[in-house]
């Protein structure tokens, strides 16, 4: 089996800690509102869908035991 050429790059040459490099990385102008419209609407889905299962289940009767 042929080896493949050095410019392609193995597991073996790249560098140790690529978590290590990406953590010490900043953002350099982060968008907190973004951040805060998207927490809202998760908010506001997740209170939708217990609002709709809340309706639906107290309609039925529900037995622990059958």
């Amino acid at each position: 089996m042929k080896d493949p050429p050095a410019s392609e790059g193995t597991p073996t040459q790249m560098p140790a800690s690529l978590l290590g490099e990406s953590f010490a990385k900043e953002l350099l102008a982060p968008h907190y509102g973004l951040y805060a419209q998207v927490l809202v609407e998760n908010v506001l889905y997740a209170v939708a869908v217990m609002v709709v299962a809340c309706l639906v289940f107290a309609r039925r009767e529900i037995r622990l035991s059958s």
